[in-house]
């Protein structure tokens, strides 16, 4: 299947200092986005690109949620998943895992979640505009 113009948009808040985030080297970002395209090859998704757009924008908002410690959803114009956890070394791909497994919560013959499964669904969309 050809690689589409896709973007790949998420928010990764660990307890990690803000510098160490933004100053992710390109082949941890690759990491990303070899995890979210194995679980959208899983499902038979078109593959996405990196966009330095998104990057620019969720590092941002990422600045915002560590000034005032509050994390919660950037109600932006781009989609996101989001997930804090305990340990740094958690991997992309485990990270990806966690929200795929809610996939048994989506019913694809009417395109909806039958119960929340909104970081499945984010890991799986087609199209941005």
């Amino acid at each position: 299947m050809g690689s589409s113009n896709l973007v790949l948009s998420f928010i990764f808040a660990v307890g990690l200092a803000m510098e160490q985030i933004t100053s992710a080297s390109q082949q941890e970002s690759l990491y990303w986005l070899d995890a979210h395209n194995a679980a959208r090859r899983m499902a038979g998704t078109p593959m996405m690109k990196w966009n330095t757009t998104l990057v620019d924008y969720s590092g941002s908002y990422l600045n915002q949620t560590t000034k005032d410690c509050k994390f919660m959803a950037s109600k932006g114009p781009y989609g996101e998943n989001s997930m804090i956890v305990e340990k740094a070394s958690t991997t992309p791909t485990e990270i990806v895992a966690v929200w795929m497994k809610e996939k048994e919560y989506y019913d694809s013959s009417k395109s909806i979640c039958i119960k929340p499964c909104y970081h499945y669904t984010q890991v799986q969309f087609e199209c941005i505009s």
